[in-house]
């Protein structure tokens, strides 16, 4: 990735973060760069560098901070074209409902990069727990609906099968790691695809696609959406099931129980159902153990997360039973 050098060389990172600033946010194109860090970095593939920028303003100093999303393929236009109209029809950064998605601030094609605004806030995943936990359930709730009913045109469409290959893929590397598991492994993968079938005919719509506490950030009264890359037609089911799947995780791994958090949950799963009354039940419960399914093999990847990868094998053998 030789775009990622040069991304990360303060003296050619400042003038093209002036051009591209000039263009989307003529205000800040004075400004300049203090500080440039490499956040991620998936090797041949993609990589997060975030840019802090300063000027004088006139009630004094101002800083700006931004995060370029940078893809090894090319740069990425699709997403940040996604977010402009996602801004428009309801999530802009001042949005009266307090639901939001970071803005866009423009790009540096030499860099295969696309910026924007990073913004404040604390993970959900540190909220859920606590004593707003039910009123932000409900907000999530409301959150997801939302971006149900946007409208956005999606640019490519994801399927029950296209969640189950990547089921098979998962767990399959994962019989490779822990042969012993095999016929238990292979027994959930069948059971997975039979109580999918109901699903094929499902109704589609806009959805996140990877929606889960860690990517909302709470920042007092306002939410902020992250991470659109993965926005596609399916079923809004899969947006439902997968944050509660993820809750659930949480509390297997934070707790060693998988219900310590139930009453959140149920809160998120009853507020989303009295939106959308037509909605089904059983297609929330099917993705939700489909994203346990998954993190079967996640749970191998993090030091931190193995102790938890029987207890989910064994959780989603009985949610299969």
């Amino acid at each position: 990735m030789p775009a990622l050098d040069r991304a990360l060389d303060p003296a050619v990172a400042e003038p093209a973060l002036k051009r591209a600033l000039i263009e989307s946010q003529p205000r800040w194109s004075g400004a300049v760069l203090n500080r440039v860090q490499l956040l991620r970095h998936k090797p041949g593939r993609r990589a997060l560098v975030e840019y802090e920028l300063s000027m004088d303003g006139s009630s004094g100093a101002e800083t700006l901070t931004l995060l370029g999303k940078i893809r090894a393929k090319g740069l990425d236009r699709k997403t940040p074209a996604l977010m402009a109209d996602l801004a428009r029809n309801g999530f802009a950064a001042d949005s009266a409902d307090g639901v939001s998605i970071p803005e866009v601030m423009g790009d540096i094609p030499e860099f295969q990069m696309w910026l924007q605004r990073k913004v404040p806030g604390v993970p959900l995943t540190n909220w859920l727990a606590g004593a707003d936990g039910l009123n932000l359930a409900c907000r999530v709730a409301e959150a997801a609906h939302q971006i149900h009913r946007a409208n956005v045109p999606a640019p490519r469409r994801h399927t029950v099968d296209d969640e189950l290959r990547i089921l098979r893929e998962r767990l399959e590397l994962l019989m490779g790691q822990r042969p012993e598991w095999r016929a238990r492994l292979e027994s959930v993968l069948a059971r997975c695809w039979k109580q999918c079938e109901p699903l094929r005919t499902r109704p589609t719509c806009g959805v996140h696609r990877d929606f889960y506490p860690a990517q909302i950030l709470a920042d007092g009264g306002r939410l902020w959406i992250l991470d659109f890359d993965l926005y596609c037609e399916s079923d809004p089911a899969l947006d439902i099931g997968n944050f509660l799947g993820h809750i659930t995780e949480q509390s297997l791994r934070e707790t060693g129980t998988s219900d310590a958090l139930k009453q959140v949950e149920e809160t998120l799963l009853e507020h989303y159902l009295n939106q959308v009354r037509s909605f089904s039940h059983y297609a929330v419960a099917t993705y939700h153990t489909l994203t346990l399914v998954r993190h079967i093999s996640i749970s191998t990847q993090f030091p931190e997360r193995q102790h938890t990868t029987e207890p989910l094998l064994e959780l989603c053998e009985a949610r299969l039973a």
